[in-house]
Protein backbone atom coordinates (compact mmCIF):
# COMPACT_ATOMS: atom_id res chain seq x y z
CA UNK A 1 0.00 0.00 0.00
CA UNK A 2 1.42 3.38 -0.99
CA UNK A 3 2.31 5.64 1.94
CA UNK A 4 1.16 9.24 1.72
CA UNK A 5 3.54 12.00 2.65
CA UNK A 6 2.26 14.32 5.38
CA UNK A 7 0.89 17.55 3.94
CA UNK A 8 2.17 20.47 6.02
CA UNK A 9 0.83 23.14 3.68
CA UNK A 10 -2.06 25.33 4.74
CA UNK A 11 -5.32 24.50 3.00
CA UNK A 12 -6.25 26.74 0.09
CA UNK A 13 -9.80 27.80 -0.44
CA UNK A 14 -11.39 26.23 -3.50
CA UNK A 15 -11.93 28.59 -6.43
CA UNK A 16 -15.46 29.30 -7.48
CA UNK A 17 -16.34 27.86 -10.83
CA UNK A 18 -16.44 30.41 -13.63
CA UNK A 19 -19.81 31.25 -15.01
CA UNK A 20 -18.50 30.55 -18.49
CA UNK A 21 -15.86 27.83 -18.37
CA UNK A 22 -13.28 28.19 -21.16
CA UNK A 23 -13.70 25.59 -23.88
CA UNK A 24 -11.03 22.98 -24.05
CA UNK A 25 -8.62 23.53 -26.90
CA UNK A 26 -8.10 20.73 -29.33
CA UNK A 27 -4.71 20.00 -30.79
CA UNK A 28 -6.32 20.74 -34.14
CA UNK A 29 -7.04 24.32 -33.03
CA UNK A 30 -3.29 25.09 -32.72
CA UNK A 31 -1.81 26.79 -35.80
CA UNK A 32 0.27 24.47 -37.94
CA UNK A 33 2.85 27.23 -38.31
CA UNK A 34 3.43 30.89 -37.50
CA UNK A 35 2.05 32.60 -40.59
CA UNK A 36 3.50 35.99 -39.64
CA UNK A 37 6.98 34.53 -39.20
CA UNK A 38 6.67 32.66 -42.51
CA UNK A 39 5.76 35.89 -44.34
CA UNK A 40 8.61 37.77 -42.65
CA UNK A 41 11.22 35.22 -43.78
CA UNK A 42 9.69 35.00 -47.24
CA UNK A 43 9.90 38.77 -47.67
CA UNK A 44 13.54 38.63 -46.58
CA UNK A 45 14.33 36.13 -49.34
CA UNK A 46 12.26 37.55 -52.19
CA UNK A 47 13.17 41.23 -52.02
CA UNK A 48 14.58 42.75 -55.19
CA UNK A 49 18.02 42.90 -53.60
CA UNK A 50 19.44 39.66 -52.14
CA UNK A 51 19.37 39.56 -48.34
CA UNK A 52 22.64 39.73 -46.39
CA UNK A 53 24.22 36.32 -45.84
CA UNK A 54 23.32 36.01 -42.15
CA UNK A 55 19.67 36.99 -42.72
CA UNK A 56 19.33 34.77 -45.77
CA UNK A 57 20.81 31.75 -43.96
CA UNK A 58 18.44 32.26 -41.02
CA UNK A 59 15.38 32.73 -43.22
CA UNK A 60 16.16 29.65 -45.34
CA UNK A 61 16.74 27.52 -42.24
CA UNK A 62 13.49 28.66 -40.62
CA UNK A 63 11.43 28.10 -43.79
CA UNK A 64 12.95 24.64 -44.27
CA UNK A 65 11.80 23.71 -40.76
CA UNK A 66 8.33 25.13 -41.41
CA UNK A 67 8.06 23.21 -44.69
CA UNK A 68 7.69 20.02 -42.66
CA UNK A 69 4.09 21.15 -42.06
CA UNK A 70 1.71 20.53 -44.93
CA UNK A 71 -0.10 23.83 -44.46
CA UNK A 72 3.18 25.76 -44.48
CA UNK A 73 4.30 24.00 -47.66
CA UNK A 74 1.04 24.93 -49.36
CA UNK A 75 1.40 28.54 -48.25
CA UNK A 76 4.99 28.68 -49.46
CA UNK A 77 4.13 27.08 -52.80
CA UNK A 78 1.54 29.75 -53.45
CA UNK A 79 3.95 32.56 -52.54
CA UNK A 80 7.08 31.49 -54.47
CA UNK A 81 5.96 32.61 -57.90
CA UNK A 82 9.39 33.72 -59.07
CA UNK A 83 11.63 30.80 -58.13
CA UNK A 84 14.68 32.67 -59.43
CA UNK A 85 14.46 34.88 -56.34
CA UNK A 86 15.25 31.78 -54.26
CA UNK A 87 17.63 29.89 -56.56
CA UNK A 88 19.86 32.97 -56.75
CA UNK A 89 21.04 32.08 -53.26
CA UNK A 90 22.70 28.98 -54.73
CA UNK A 91 25.31 31.49 -55.93
CA UNK A 92 25.74 33.19 -52.54
CA UNK A 93 29.29 33.82 -51.39
CA UNK A 94 28.67 32.27 -47.96
CA UNK A 95 28.66 28.47 -48.15
CA UNK A 96 26.10 28.26 -45.32
CA UNK A 97 23.60 30.17 -47.45
CA UNK A 98 24.18 27.80 -50.40
CA UNK A 99 23.77 24.82 -48.08
CA UNK A 100 20.51 26.13 -46.59
CA UNK A 101 19.18 27.00 -50.06
CA UNK A 102 19.69 23.40 -51.15
CA UNK A 103 17.95 22.15 -48.01
CA UNK A 104 14.99 24.48 -48.64
CA UNK A 105 14.68 23.44 -52.29
CA UNK A 106 14.83 19.79 -51.22
CA UNK A 107 11.97 20.39 -48.79
CA UNK A 108 9.83 22.25 -51.34
CA UNK A 109 10.99 20.95 -54.80
CA UNK A 110 9.51 24.00 -56.57
CA UNK A 111 8.80 23.50 -60.26
CA UNK A 112 11.52 24.83 -62.52
CA UNK A 113 14.31 24.82 -59.91
CA UNK A 114 15.91 21.47 -60.73
CA UNK A 115 18.27 22.79 -63.47
CA UNK A 116 19.64 25.47 -61.12
CA UNK A 117 20.23 22.88 -58.41
CA UNK A 118 21.99 20.52 -60.84
CA UNK A 119 24.23 23.36 -62.03
CA UNK A 120 25.02 24.25 -58.41
CA UNK A 121 26.22 20.68 -57.85
CA UNK A 122 28.58 20.90 -60.83
CA UNK A 123 30.27 24.09 -59.59
CA UNK A 124 30.21 23.57 -55.80
CA UNK A 125 33.74 23.47 -54.34
CA UNK A 126 32.98 23.38 -50.61
CA UNK A 127 32.64 19.70 -49.71
CA UNK A 128 30.38 20.40 -46.71
CA UNK A 129 27.70 21.84 -49.03
CA UNK A 130 27.59 18.94 -51.50
CA UNK A 131 25.61 16.43 -49.34
CA UNK A 132 22.74 18.93 -49.01
CA UNK A 133 22.60 19.44 -52.78
CA UNK A 134 22.66 15.69 -53.42
CA UNK A 135 19.88 15.02 -50.93
CA UNK A 136 17.84 17.86 -52.39
CA UNK A 137 18.17 16.37 -55.89
CA UNK A 138 17.00 13.05 -54.51
CA UNK A 139 13.82 14.73 -53.26
CA UNK A 140 12.74 15.69 -56.80
CA UNK A 141 12.44 12.05 -57.87
CA UNK A 142 12.55 12.77 -61.60
CA UNK A 143 14.71 11.17 -64.31
CA UNK A 144 16.54 14.49 -64.68
CA UNK A 145 17.40 14.47 -60.97
CA UNK A 146 18.68 10.89 -61.22
CA UNK A 147 20.84 11.83 -64.21
CA UNK A 148 22.34 14.74 -62.29
CA UNK A 149 23.17 12.41 -59.39
CA UNK A 150 24.65 9.80 -61.73
CA UNK A 151 26.85 12.38 -63.46
CA UNK A 152 28.44 13.51 -60.22
CA UNK A 153 31.95 12.15 -59.68
CA UNK A 154 33.13 11.82 -56.09
CA UNK A 155 36.12 14.07 -55.31
CA UNK A 156 39.45 12.58 -54.26
CA UNK A 157 40.31 13.58 -50.66
CA UNK A 158 43.72 15.11 -49.99
CA UNK A 159 43.66 14.94 -46.18
CA UNK A 160 41.80 13.24 -43.34
CA UNK A 161 39.20 16.00 -42.98
CA UNK A 162 38.36 15.82 -46.67
CA UNK A 163 38.23 12.03 -46.40
CA UNK A 164 35.46 12.37 -43.83
CA UNK A 165 33.62 14.88 -46.05
CA UNK A 166 33.87 12.60 -49.07
CA UNK A 167 32.44 9.70 -47.04
CA UNK A 168 29.49 11.94 -46.11
CA UNK A 169 29.07 12.89 -49.78
CA UNK A 170 29.08 9.24 -50.83
CA UNK A 171 26.52 8.40 -48.15
CA UNK A 172 24.29 11.31 -49.22
CA UNK A 173 24.50 10.20 -52.84
CA UNK A 174 23.51 6.65 -51.93
CA UNK A 175 20.60 7.98 -49.89
CA UNK A 176 19.47 10.29 -52.69
CA UNK A 177 19.52 7.46 -55.24
CA UNK A 178 17.87 4.92 -52.99
CA UNK A 179 14.38 5.70 -54.29
CA UNK A 180 15.57 4.90 -57.81
CA UNK A 181 16.84 1.49 -56.63
CA UNK A 182 14.04 0.58 -54.24
CA UNK A 183 14.32 -2.99 -53.02
CA UNK A 184 17.47 -3.77 -55.00
CA UNK A 185 20.21 -5.59 -53.12
CA UNK A 186 23.23 -7.61 -54.13
CA UNK A 187 24.05 -11.22 -53.19
CA UNK A 188 26.67 -11.55 -50.48
CA UNK A 189 30.10 -12.27 -51.95
CA UNK A 190 31.84 -15.00 -49.94
CA UNK A 191 34.20 -16.80 -52.30
CA UNK A 192 35.72 -16.81 -55.77
CA UNK A 193 34.70 -19.43 -58.31
CA UNK A 194 38.31 -20.60 -58.61
CA UNK A 195 41.49 -19.98 -56.59
CA UNK A 196 42.28 -16.33 -57.26
CA UNK A 197 45.32 -14.18 -56.63
CA UNK A 198 44.47 -11.20 -54.43
CA UNK A 199 46.45 -8.20 -53.24
CA UNK A 200 46.10 -7.07 -49.63
CA UNK A 201 47.22 -3.48 -49.13
CA UNK A 202 48.67 -2.28 -45.82
CA UNK A 203 48.90 1.20 -44.34
CA UNK A 204 51.91 3.11 -45.66
CA UNK A 205 55.17 1.58 -44.47
CA UNK A 206 53.48 -1.44 -42.88
CA UNK A 207 53.90 -4.13 -45.56
CA UNK A 208 56.38 -6.06 -43.42
CA UNK A 209 54.00 -6.05 -40.46
CA UNK A 210 51.18 -7.36 -42.66
CA UNK A 211 53.41 -10.03 -44.20
CA UNK A 212 54.46 -11.36 -40.80
CA UNK A 213 50.85 -11.39 -39.62
CA UNK A 214 49.73 -13.36 -42.67
CA UNK A 215 52.51 -15.93 -42.42
CA UNK A 216 51.85 -16.22 -38.69
CA UNK A 217 48.28 -17.16 -39.55
CA UNK A 218 49.53 -19.91 -41.86
CA UNK A 219 48.65 -18.04 -45.06
CA UNK A 220 51.17 -18.37 -47.89
CA UNK A 221 51.80 -14.74 -48.80
CA UNK A 222 54.38 -12.92 -50.86
CA UNK A 223 55.50 -9.38 -50.05
CA UNK A 224 55.46 -6.81 -52.90
CA UNK A 225 55.89 -3.07 -53.21
CA UNK A 226 52.10 -2.65 -53.26
CA UNK A 227 51.25 -4.97 -50.36
CA UNK A 228 51.05 -8.72 -49.95
CA UNK A 229 49.67 -11.21 -52.46
CA UNK A 230 48.17 -14.62 -51.81
CA UNK A 231 45.85 -17.05 -53.53
CA UNK A 232 42.48 -17.83 -52.01
CA UNK A 233 38.96 -19.01 -52.75
CA UNK A 234 37.07 -18.21 -49.55
CA UNK A 235 37.31 -14.78 -47.91
CA UNK A 236 36.85 -16.00 -44.32
CA UNK A 237 40.48 -17.15 -43.78
CA UNK A 238 41.80 -13.84 -45.16
CA UNK A 239 39.70 -11.81 -42.73
CA UNK A 240 41.52 -13.34 -39.80
CA UNK A 241 44.24 -10.79 -40.65
CA UNK A 242 43.65 -7.34 -39.20
CA UNK A 243 46.50 -5.33 -40.73
CA UNK A 244 45.29 -4.94 -44.30
CA UNK A 245 43.26 -2.02 -45.62
CA UNK A 246 41.87 -3.35 -48.90
CA UNK A 247 41.40 -6.61 -50.76
CA UNK A 248 42.03 -6.15 -54.50
CA UNK A 249 42.11 -8.50 -57.47
CA UNK A 250 44.89 -7.46 -59.90
CA UNK A 251 43.90 -7.28 -63.58
CA UNK A 252 46.40 -7.78 -66.39
CA UNK A 253 47.81 -4.54 -67.78
CA UNK A 254 46.07 -3.19 -70.92
CA UNK A 255 47.78 -2.75 -74.28
CA UNK A 256 47.57 1.04 -73.94
CA UNK A 257 46.20 3.68 -71.58
CA UNK A 258 43.14 4.67 -73.62
CA UNK A 259 39.64 3.87 -72.28
CA UNK A 260 38.92 1.22 -74.95
CA UNK A 261 42.05 -0.81 -74.09
CA UNK A 262 41.35 -0.56 -70.38
CA UNK A 263 37.75 -1.67 -70.93
CA UNK A 264 39.03 -4.68 -72.91
CA UNK A 265 41.28 -5.62 -69.96
CA UNK A 266 38.29 -5.51 -67.58
CA UNK A 267 35.99 -7.37 -70.01
CA UNK A 268 33.54 -8.85 -69.70
CA UNK A 269 31.65 -6.14 -67.85
CA UNK A 270 30.43 -7.17 -64.37
CA UNK A 271 26.94 -8.63 -64.32
CA UNK A 272 26.12 -6.43 -61.31
CA UNK A 273 26.42 -2.62 -61.19
CA UNK A 274 29.99 -1.40 -60.82
CA UNK A 275 31.84 1.81 -60.04
CA UNK A 276 34.69 3.01 -62.27
CA UNK A 277 37.35 4.53 -60.00
CA UNK A 278 40.07 6.65 -61.60
CA UNK A 279 43.16 7.61 -59.60
CA UNK A 280 46.05 9.98 -60.33
CA UNK A 281 44.73 10.77 -63.82
CA UNK A 282 46.09 14.16 -64.98
CA UNK A 283 43.32 14.93 -67.48
CA UNK A 284 39.52 15.27 -67.48
CA UNK A 285 38.42 12.55 -65.04
CA UNK A 286 34.72 12.79 -65.87
CA UNK A 287 35.26 12.46 -69.63
CA UNK A 288 37.63 9.50 -69.15
CA UNK A 289 35.19 7.62 -66.89
CA UNK A 290 32.32 8.22 -69.33
CA UNK A 291 34.40 6.86 -72.21
CA UNK A 292 35.51 3.85 -70.15
CA UNK A 293 31.94 3.05 -69.10
CA UNK A 294 30.68 3.33 -72.66
CA UNK A 295 33.39 1.00 -73.94
CA UNK A 296 32.90 -1.51 -71.14
CA UNK A 297 29.11 -1.60 -71.09
CA UNK A 298 27.13 -2.85 -68.12
CA UNK A 299 25.87 -0.45 -65.45
CA UNK A 300 28.26 2.11 -63.97
CA UNK A 301 26.49 3.30 -60.81
CA UNK A 302 28.93 4.99 -58.40
CA UNK A 303 26.36 5.13 -55.61
CA UNK A 304 25.05 1.55 -55.65
CA UNK A 305 27.54 -1.03 -56.85
CA UNK A 306 28.89 -4.50 -56.13
CA UNK A 307 32.41 -4.11 -57.47
CA UNK A 308 34.85 -1.26 -58.02
CA UNK A 309 36.93 -1.22 -61.21
CA UNK A 310 40.02 0.76 -60.24
CA UNK A 311 42.32 2.41 -62.78
CA UNK A 312 45.46 3.79 -61.12
CA UNK A 313 47.99 5.86 -63.08
CA UNK A 314 51.02 5.29 -60.84
CA UNK A 315 54.60 6.47 -61.34
CA UNK A 316 55.60 2.89 -62.17
CA UNK A 317 52.85 2.46 -64.77
CA UNK A 318 49.14 1.81 -65.19
CA UNK A 319 47.62 -0.67 -62.73
CA UNK A 320 44.12 -2.16 -62.84
CA UNK A 321 42.21 -3.85 -60.03
CA UNK A 322 38.80 -5.28 -59.32
CA UNK A 323 37.63 -4.60 -55.78
CA UNK A 324 34.57 -6.57 -54.60
CA UNK A 325 32.54 -4.62 -52.05
CA UNK A 326 29.36 -6.69 -51.62
CA UNK A 327 30.73 -8.61 -48.65
CA UNK A 328 30.71 -8.12 -44.90
CA UNK A 329 34.04 -7.32 -43.27
CA UNK A 330 33.70 -9.00 -39.85
CA UNK A 331 36.85 -7.55 -38.34
CA UNK A 332 35.78 -4.26 -36.82
CA UNK A 333 32.36 -4.94 -35.31
CA UNK A 334 33.18 -2.58 -32.45
CA UNK A 335 33.44 0.42 -34.79
CA UNK A 336 29.89 1.70 -34.43
CA UNK A 337 30.95 5.32 -33.92
CA UNK A 338 34.15 7.24 -34.55
CA UNK A 339 35.37 10.76 -33.92
CA UNK A 340 37.08 13.01 -36.44
CA UNK A 341 40.59 12.19 -35.14
CA UNK A 342 40.03 8.44 -34.80
CA UNK A 343 42.89 6.22 -35.96
CA UNK A 344 42.05 3.67 -38.64
CA UNK A 345 41.66 0.14 -37.16
CA UNK A 346 44.18 -1.44 -39.55
CA UNK A 347 46.72 1.29 -38.70
CA UNK A 348 46.21 0.68 -34.99
CA UNK A 349 46.61 -3.08 -35.55
CA UNK A 350 49.90 -2.51 -37.39
CA UNK A 351 51.30 -0.09 -34.81
CA UNK A 352 50.49 -2.41 -31.91
CA UNK A 353 52.42 -5.20 -33.62
CA UNK A 354 55.27 -2.79 -34.44
CA UNK A 355 55.53 -1.86 -30.76
CA UNK A 356 55.47 -5.45 -29.53
CA UNK A 357 58.04 -6.54 -32.12
CA UNK A 358 60.48 -3.80 -31.10
CA UNK A 359 59.95 -3.58 -27.33
CA UNK A 360 62.71 -4.88 -25.08
CA UNK A 361 60.22 -6.96 -23.11
CA UNK A 362 56.60 -8.04 -23.66
CA UNK A 363 54.82 -9.54 -20.66
CA UNK A 364 51.79 -11.85 -20.71
CA UNK A 365 48.48 -10.60 -19.33
CA UNK A 366 49.60 -7.00 -19.65
CA UNK A 367 47.99 -3.97 -18.09
CA UNK A 368 47.19 -1.78 -21.12
CA UNK A 369 46.50 1.95 -20.99
CA UNK A 370 45.43 4.51 -23.59
CA UNK A 371 45.48 8.01 -22.03
CA UNK A 372 44.03 9.65 -25.19
CA UNK A 373 41.50 6.90 -25.86
CA UNK A 374 39.11 8.64 -28.27
CA UNK A 375 36.67 6.04 -29.61
CA UNK A 376 38.78 3.18 -28.18
CA UNK A 377 40.37 1.74 -31.33
CA UNK A 378 43.84 1.09 -29.89
CA UNK A 379 42.44 -0.86 -26.94
CA UNK A 380 40.00 -2.89 -29.01
CA UNK A 381 42.72 -3.89 -31.46
CA UNK A 382 45.13 -4.76 -28.64
CA UNK A 383 42.46 -7.01 -27.14
CA UNK A 384 42.40 -9.14 -30.31
CA UNK A 385 46.06 -10.13 -29.92
CA UNK A 386 45.84 -11.85 -26.54
CA UNK A 387 44.52 -11.72 -22.99
CA UNK A 388 45.11 -8.58 -20.92
CA UNK A 389 44.99 -8.09 -17.17
CA UNK A 390 43.26 -4.75 -17.80
CA UNK A 391 42.38 -2.40 -20.65
CA UNK A 392 41.85 1.20 -19.57
CA UNK A 393 41.01 4.18 -21.76
CA UNK A 394 41.07 7.77 -20.55
CA UNK A 395 39.70 10.79 -22.42
CA UNK A 396 39.03 14.31 -21.27
CA UNK A 397 35.67 14.56 -23.08
CA UNK A 398 32.61 12.91 -21.57
CA UNK A 399 30.90 12.57 -24.97
CA UNK A 400 33.95 10.81 -26.43
CA UNK A 401 33.97 8.39 -23.51
CA UNK A 402 30.30 7.66 -24.17
CA UNK A 403 31.16 6.79 -27.78
CA UNK A 404 34.00 4.51 -26.66
CA UNK A 405 31.71 2.74 -24.18
CA UNK A 406 29.07 2.20 -26.88
CA UNK A 407 31.78 0.74 -29.12
CA UNK A 408 32.96 -1.52 -26.29
CA UNK A 409 29.44 -2.90 -25.85
CA UNK A 410 29.12 -3.47 -29.61
CA UNK A 411 32.43 -5.36 -29.67
CA UNK A 412 31.85 -7.15 -26.35
CA UNK A 413 35.11 -5.69 -25.12
CA UNK A 414 36.41 -5.81 -21.56
CA UNK A 415 37.92 -2.33 -21.92
CA UNK A 416 36.76 0.29 -19.46
CA UNK A 417 36.76 4.01 -20.11
CA UNK A 418 37.12 6.98 -17.78
CA UNK A 419 36.35 10.65 -18.45
CA UNK A 420 39.33 12.45 -16.97
CA UNK A 421 42.28 14.65 -17.86
CA UNK A 422 45.15 12.22 -18.47
CA UNK A 423 47.53 14.61 -16.69
CA UNK A 424 45.54 14.04 -13.48
CA UNK A 425 44.69 10.39 -13.97
CA UNK A 426 46.26 7.94 -11.51
CA UNK A 427 45.99 4.32 -12.71
CA UNK A 428 45.31 1.43 -10.33
CA UNK A 429 48.28 -0.37 -11.86
CA UNK A 430 51.18 1.03 -13.92
CA UNK A 431 50.95 0.09 -17.60
CA UNK A 432 52.93 -2.68 -19.24
CA UNK A 433 51.81 -1.32 -22.61
CA UNK A 434 50.66 2.23 -23.34
CA UNK A 435 49.26 3.34 -26.72
CA UNK A 436 48.39 6.95 -27.49
CA UNK A 437 47.05 8.75 -30.55
CA UNK A 438 48.19 12.22 -29.49
CA UNK A 439 46.51 15.43 -30.74
CA UNK A 440 47.99 16.25 -34.15
CA UNK A 441 47.64 20.04 -33.83
CA UNK A 442 46.12 20.49 -37.30
CA UNK A 443 43.02 18.37 -36.68
CA UNK A 444 42.73 18.44 -32.89
CA UNK A 445 44.20 21.19 -30.76
CA UNK A 446 46.87 23.64 -31.90
CA UNK A 447 50.64 23.55 -31.94
CA UNK A 448 50.69 26.06 -29.08
CA UNK A 449 48.35 24.01 -26.90
CA UNK A 450 50.24 20.83 -27.80
CA UNK A 451 53.54 22.30 -26.57
CA UNK A 452 52.12 22.57 -23.06
CA UNK A 453 50.27 19.24 -23.24
CA UNK A 454 53.17 17.22 -24.68
CA UNK A 455 55.67 18.53 -22.15
CA UNK A 456 53.36 17.74 -19.23
CA UNK A 457 52.40 14.32 -20.59
CA UNK A 458 55.96 13.19 -21.35
CA UNK A 459 56.98 14.34 -17.87
CA UNK A 460 54.28 12.08 -16.39
CA UNK A 461 54.92 9.17 -18.72
CA UNK A 462 57.51 7.31 -16.57
CA UNK A 463 54.99 7.30 -13.69
CA UNK A 464 52.39 5.61 -15.92
CA UNK A 465 54.76 2.79 -16.99
CA UNK A 466 56.14 -0.21 -15.17
CA UNK A 467 59.97 -0.48 -15.22
CA UNK A 468 59.62 -3.00 -18.07
CA UNK A 469 56.78 -1.15 -19.78
CA UNK A 470 56.71 0.61 -23.12
CA UNK A 471 54.67 3.36 -24.80
CA UNK A 472 53.79 3.72 -28.47
CA UNK A 473 53.13 7.41 -29.24
CA UNK A 474 51.49 8.33 -32.57
CA UNK A 475 51.44 11.94 -33.80
CA UNK A 476 52.15 14.48 -36.52
CA UNK A 477 53.87 16.63 -33.88
CA UNK A 478 56.84 14.24 -33.84
CA UNK A 479 59.50 16.96 -33.64
CA UNK A 480 57.84 18.44 -30.57
CA UNK A 481 57.40 14.96 -29.09
CA UNK A 482 61.02 13.94 -29.67
CA UNK A 483 62.23 17.21 -28.14
CA UNK A 484 60.17 16.53 -25.02
CA UNK A 485 61.48 12.94 -24.82
CA UNK A 486 65.10 14.08 -25.11
CA UNK A 487 64.55 16.41 -22.17
CA UNK A 488 63.36 13.52 -19.98
CA UNK A 489 66.27 11.27 -18.89
CA UNK A 490 63.81 8.69 -17.56
CA UNK A 491 62.80 7.75 -21.11
CA UNK A 492 64.65 6.14 -24.02
CA UNK A 493 63.51 5.81 -27.65
CA UNK A 494 63.57 2.19 -28.89
CA UNK A 495 62.15 2.49 -32.41
CA UNK A 496 60.43 4.83 -34.87
CA UNK A 497 58.29 4.39 -37.95
CA UNK A 498 56.23 6.53 -40.30
CA UNK A 499 52.85 5.85 -41.85
CA UNK A 500 50.13 7.78 -43.68
CA UNK A 501 46.75 9.12 -42.58
CA UNK A 502 44.53 11.14 -44.90
CA UNK A 503 47.45 12.70 -46.78
CA UNK A 504 49.45 13.33 -43.60
CA UNK A 505 52.61 11.44 -42.59
CA UNK A 506 52.41 10.88 -38.83
CA UNK A 507 55.23 9.19 -36.91
CA UNK A 508 55.01 6.45 -34.29
CA UNK A 509 57.71 6.54 -31.60
CA UNK A 510 58.30 3.64 -29.21
CA UNK A 511 59.72 4.66 -25.82
CA UNK A 512 60.58 2.76 -22.66
CA UNK A 513 61.62 3.69 -19.17
CA UNK A 514 65.38 3.96 -18.84
CA UNK A 515 66.74 1.10 -16.71
CA UNK A 516 68.47 3.48 -14.31
CA UNK A 517 65.62 5.97 -14.13
CA UNK A 518 64.18 6.91 -10.76
CA UNK A 519 60.51 7.90 -10.86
Amino acid sequence: MEKRRPNNKRPVAAKKPSARPAPKKSAHDAPAFDAAELRKHLITLTCAQPAPDAEAAQALSALTAMAKKKAAREELSSKIADTALVTRYLNAEAFKVRKNTARFLGAMTPEGTLPALAEALDRETVLMVVPSILLALGSYGTPEAEQALMRYVLPVPTNETEEKNVLEIADARRTALRSFHAGESFPEFERFDIPTKVLLTAPEGMNGILFRELTGLGLHAEQTDDGCTLTCERLAPVFRARCFSELLVPVAAPLSEDPASIAAAFAPAPALPYRAELRNYPGDRTAFIKALSKALGGVNDPSHYAVELRVDFTESGLKLYRKPVNFTDPRYGYRKQAISASIRPETAACLIRFARENATKVVPDAHVLDPFAGSGTFLFERETIGSCASLTGVDIKQETVRIAMDNARAGRSAARFIAKDCLRFIPREPADELYANLPFGNRVGTHESNETLYRAFVKRLPELLRPSGFALLYTMEFRLLERCIRQNPALVVRARTTTEAGGLLPHAILVERAQTAKV
